[in-house]
């Protein structure tokens, strides 16, 4: 049996590490690359942001699925 508490902090912590590694990766590959500043371009910056959010969010919940789906079948074999 699996605790639902653990599964939600096991998505909200992939959810968070997923947000801050594509956050500070995103906008510095995207944003920073064209801009020296984000008052340059306050819409593009918060466009940026949104999408590194969401992309990171999605992609940290994604590994913790992952995680706890090979959680589950690894305790389901033994």
């Amino acid at each position: 049996m699996v605790s639902q508490t653990l599964t939600g902090v096991l998505l909200a912590t992939g959810a968070l590490c997923g947000l801050i590694w594509s956050c500070r990766t995103e906008l510095r590959r995207d944003y920073y690359a064209r801009y020296d500043h984000w008052n340059d371009a306050p819409r593009s910056f918060v466009a940026a942001f949104g999408n590194a959010a969401l992309l990171g969010a999605g992609a940290g919940m994604t590994i913790a699925l992952l995680v706890l789906a090979a959680v589950a079948l690894v305790s389901q074999v033994q």
